[in-house]
């Protein structure tokens, strides 16, 4: 899964030379019960009633549109990332996103449910990029990463609506 050698072993790229790779879905496909499907056809009828009942088009139109991506999202299957780390900055399918453009690092690791790379950028529109760990060295990825950039300690945990969402198998 993960090509992770020494500094010597490190294997030349475009965008330098290439530290360790490997590659995730681009989304996490759950496995969902019969239930699970039972009760979000019922939270979803409820909020219809309960737009119906407020006279409220808009939000009725917004739970419809929601429920019908969340039911078609997970009949469709998430295509492979390759995500590398390299000397000049992290790779996702080949499109280089330098350090310079990071402003932090931190890895949240309390297996097995979450293990996770996060990197938070410069653009504040950004919003953070995870990339899950799987079965990888978080200490060695941190001690590469600390040379070029700056870790967030204060992170120890995911964030709340990340684990909703991991909860609710969304």
């Amino acid at each position: 899964m993960a090509d992770q050698d020494s500094k010597n072993n490190l294997a030349e790229g475009d965008h330098g030379k290439i530290w360790t790779q490997w590659e995730f879905p681009e989304y996490v496909q759950y496995k969902r019960t019969k239930s699970w499907f039972i009760w979000f056809g019922l939270i979803i009828a409820g909020l219809l009633i309960f737009a119906i009942y407020d006279n409220n088009p808009l939000f009725a139109i917004i739970i419809v549109m929601a429920g019908l991506i969340i039911f078609f999202q997970g009949r469709k299957k998430p295509s492979q990332v390759d995500f590398k780390i390299s000397e000049d900055g992290i790779l996702l399918n080949d499109k280089i996103i330098e350090y310079t453009n990071i402003t932090k690092f931190w890895i949240i690791y309390n297996p097995p449910e979450v293990k996770e790379l996060f990197f938070a950028f410069k653009n504040k529109l950004r919003p953070e990029l995870s990339i899950p760990l799987y079965d990888l060295d978080p200490v060695k990825i941190r001690e590469y990463l600390l040379k070029y950039l700056e870790e967030d300690a204060t992170k120890e945990h995911e964030g709340f609506s990340r684990g909703l969402r991991r909860n609710l198998k969304f």
